[in-house]
């Protein structure tokens, strides 16, 4: 873990600023952990663990807006929420002040002070949920099926929507697309949506294009592997190795084309932050265990 640590909310317990990574410990006497998962919100931290008993979910920083769904206040090192140790929780995504836990069996739950209420989610019924993201205001869902869902706010016509500011109850917007999608990526201003075949879709034209509805941008040669979107760019690896980055062009938008990045190996992962872009590398080129090895951040 490395950055601001404000509201403690890397887990550390003091300092404001940690400019080098330092390790984070989840202790738990009756069980071993093995960390899957990590998401990072605004003020808060999550952690999924793995352990012999069931997957936990563990948490640290501001709960000020209820991000973490226990006791509003402040967790100054990583605490276990046994709430959610019966849920078979499998994934979990941050936004700014909310967060969306993922179900074995395909079920969300959400979180935080912008969070869907459970009746917005009603469409969401009989769906099985493999992916999430969450923006600032925002939430996006997709589906086993490559179903994409979306709620919240479109006011700058973010969820690709043209007819609502904001979203109350969650609707599909896939089906202008008319093929599987595999992946969301949301920010502050625009959303980015990925298809089976690696086709992108961009909403709010901060990708270039210029109207409130998702269109296609140029793509990419093969299926992703890793995305990351954050408000100025996005990032994005595909399975041969390759690694793409849209960037913010200075005119309030991001470039419409992609700029493939030369390196030496093989990218596996992708992160990036508001000015940042993070590329994680196998100089073997050689793909590695990635779901056992590594992290989404």
């Amino acid at each position: 873990m490395a950055g601001s640590n404000k509201h403690c909310k890397l887990g550390f317990g003091k300092g404001e600023w940690y400019n080098s990574p330092a390790h984070i410990r989840l202790e738990d006497e009756n069980n071993p952990l093995f960390i899957v998962d990590v998401g990072a919100g605004w003020d808060h931290s999550l952690f999924l663990a793995e352990t012999t008993s069931g997957n936990q979910v563990w948490s640290c920083g501001g709960n000020y807006h209820h991000e973490i769904s226990h006791t509003v206040g402040q967790d100054i090192l990583p605490t276990h929420i046994k709430e959610h140790d019966g849920d078979q929780v499998t994934k979990i995504r941050c936004g700014y002040h909310s967060s969306v836990l993922i179900t074995q069996n395909g079920k969300v739950r959400c979180t935080g002070w912008d969070a869907p209420p459970l009746q917005a989610l009603k469409v969401l019924d009989g769906e099985k949920i493999t992916e999430a993201s969450v923006g600032y205001q925002r939430f996006i869902f997709v589906s086993e099926k490559g179903k994409c869902f979306v709620y919240g706010d479109n006011s700058q016509g973010q969820l690709g929507a043209e007819d609502s500011l904001f979203i109350h109850t969650a609707r599909e917007i896939s089906q202008v697309i008319d093929r599987p999608i595999v992946e969301s990526h949301c920010s502050r201003y625009h959303t980015v949506l990925f298809t089976k075949d690696g086709d992108v879709f961009a909403a709010n034209g901060k990708l270039g294009n210029e109207s409130e509805k998702l269109e296609k941008i140029p793509g990419l040669n093969h299926p992703i592997q890793s995305a990351s979107a954050s408000d100025f760019c996005t990032a994005v690896s595909t399975v041969d190795g390759a690694a793409y980055l849209y960037k913010y062009s200075g005119s309030n938008k991001l470039t419409n084309t992609s700029h493939q990045i030369d390196f030496a190996g093989y990218i596996i992962q992708v992160c990036t932050t508001n000015w940042n872009s993070f590329f994680l590398e196998n100089t073997s080129r050689r793909p590695i265990d990635f779901e056992r090895s590594f992290v989404n951040i």
